[in-house]
């Protein structure tokens, strides 16, 4: 099921309103998707794209009408991650059990294209200074880089037990990877596809997001109980804030310059 939030502002309000429009029931005749678990957002065509770690569908709705248009089927299951090309009007989707990365046309939401990389792909990650898709494997412990214009596997890069901390520093184009297990931050060059720099922080480092106003990188630390800071222009650690008990999630706000972090 997926909850669809409608977003209203009235002239005598300061702020927004929310509420619950309506609920989509995604199993039907064509599906028996269970724990819808990914979903992303085609800009481009409106549509909305939802996958499950323990199906073999990705189920296509309208954005307009919340109807469902489109159930793609994969000969097999586990879709673990999807990523949305808004350049080149692609869907991705990691297929775990069969170590490959699926790319759905987002115009006839056709599967064009099937494309190895590491052993249990886990994670996905679009570059949109770059057009290029990143697909961590969990088994492996390396990223594949994707090109988006031609589907071509451009590099495989070893960066350790991520976990889910992969951030995309759009000012520099660069990206980063940050091992859960070890604490070291790898830093990939978006151009060329090659590691520039590595940082060592404390371990248990989680989720990361981008702050493109001062060109920082914000991550989760579970072992610091802290968010570690990152400069993105020198790739150097500038310190960690606390305390914080057992951060997971962080995002940015562009619009106050202000970011948000769940603890436990």
């Amino acid at each position: 099921m997926i909850a669809v939030v409608i977003l209203l502002q009235a002239a005598w309000l300061t702020g927004f309103c929310q509420y619950l429009e309506t609920s989509i029931y995604l199993p039907d005749s064509t599906n028996n998707m269970r724990s819808p678990d990914c979903i992303v957002y085609n800009s481009v065509n409106n549509t909305i794209y939802v996958a499950s770690s323990q199906d073999n569908h990705v189920i296509v709705i309208d954005g307009a009408t919340n109807q469902k248009l489109q159930t793609i089927t994969f000969g097999s299951l586990v879709v673990n991650a999807l990523c949305y090309n808004s350049i080149s009007n692609k869907v991705y989707c990691a297929r775990a059990d069969l170590d490959t990365v699926a790319v759905i046309d987002g115009a006839t939401n056709q599967v064009i294209a099937s494309l190895p990389v590491g052993d249990y792909p886990y994670k996905l990650m679009y570059n949109p200074v770059s057009n290029k898709v990143y697909c961590y494997s969990a088994n492996s412990l390396d990223i594949t880089v994707i090109d988006g214009a031609s589907n071509a596997v451009l590099a495989s890069i070893p960066v350790g037990a991520v976990h889910r901390g992969m951030c995309m520093n759009t000012n520099q184009n660069k990206a980063y990877f940050l091992n859960f297990n070890t604490g070291l931050v790898t830093v990939v060059d978006g151009v060329g596809d090659t590691v520039v720099a590595t940082m060592q922080a404390v371990y248990w480092l989680d989720q990361a997001c981008f702050n493109a106003a001062n060109d920082r990188i914000y991550a989760a630390c579970g072992q610091q109980n802290a968010l570690l800071v990152v400069d993105g222009a020198s790739d150097t650690i500038i310190g960690y804030v606390d305390p914080m008990a057992g951060p997971q999630e962080v995002c940015h706000d562009w619009k106050d310059n202000r970011v948000f972090a769940t603890s436990r």
